[in-house]
């Protein structure tokens, strides 16, 4: 008789989660059950985007990008963006993009280095790490930035609450600070719960929450992410194998 499949429980938007898990690779989605429970939803702010005629933006997320066209604004200047996936929704969207860096911390990093040839502002949801206004700031950009959506916590949905109360494994891919916290205080019992964390900074808000165990994605991207997801899957079949042996 064939073990039961762990559980992949899905907590980012239930946009990004479908496109997260339609890019895994077919071997490691058969080996899982998908549970989509978004514990975020993207809500646009309906104020409208003013920038100057030589003024470039910065997307730090595809929510971003898409919101900005939703709100009507198209591309056709520059973009500077964090992450593969988010420029590449800006170059679909008309944007003159280009990716520079994988963080935060990347992008500001690789913009100080050049010259500030134009304003910059950053497009961005209400909650944002790496205080990217006030670092280019100092590096010379004539910087600001306009929140153009929020990021709303949801509770955990009934289908995620019979996963984490069930009796098989659950690996519960995290992308934030903020989202770990969030289902750190909303999981009670977490014996069967296997986080795969994008960051150490995202493993570190676990706080009181003990879950069976603990992988940190060796870079803060999608790419690493599913490889961090089939390394966690990987010690799991290890581990239930380990016990039929016994």
């Amino acid at each position: 008789m064939a073990r039961p499949r762990p559980v992949l429980l899905m907590t980012r938007p239930r946009a990004a989660s479908d496109r997260f898990v339609a890019d895994l690779p077919a071997a490691l989605r058969a080996r899982l059950e998908v549970v989509i429970a978004p514990l975020v939803e993207i809500r646009p702010i309906s104020t409208p985007i003013d920038l100057a005629p030589d003024q470039a933006v910065i997307f730090t997320s595809s929510n971003a990008v898409n919101i900005a066209a939703a709100l009507g604004l198209t591309g056709g200047r520059p973009a500077f963006c964090v992450g593969q996936a988010t420029n590449a929704a800006a170059l679909v969207a008309g944007w003159q993009a280009q990716c520079v860096g994988e963080t935060a911390e990347a992008l500001v990093a690789t913009l100080s280095k050049r010259h500030p040839d134009h304003p910059l502002c950053h497009l961005r949801g209400a909650h944002t790490r790496g205080n990217i206004v006030a670092r280019l700031r100092e590096a010379g950009w004539a910087m600001r930035d306009q929140v153009i959506y929020e990021q709303v916590l949801l509770p955990l949905a009934p289908q995620g609450q019979t996963a984490l109360a069930g009796d098989r494994p659950v690996i519960v891919p995290l992308f934030s600070p903020r989202i770990v916290r969030h289902f750190a205080g909303l999981t009670m019992a977490a014996q069967a719960v296997h986080v795969v964390a994008i960051s150490a900074a995202a493993a570190a808000e676990l706080q009181d929450l003990r879950p069976a165990s603990v992988t940190v994605s060796q870079k803060p991207d999608a790419c690493h992410m599913v490889r961090a997801i089939e390394t966690c899957a990987d010690r799991l079949t290890r581990v239930e194998g380990d016990r039929g042996a016994q």
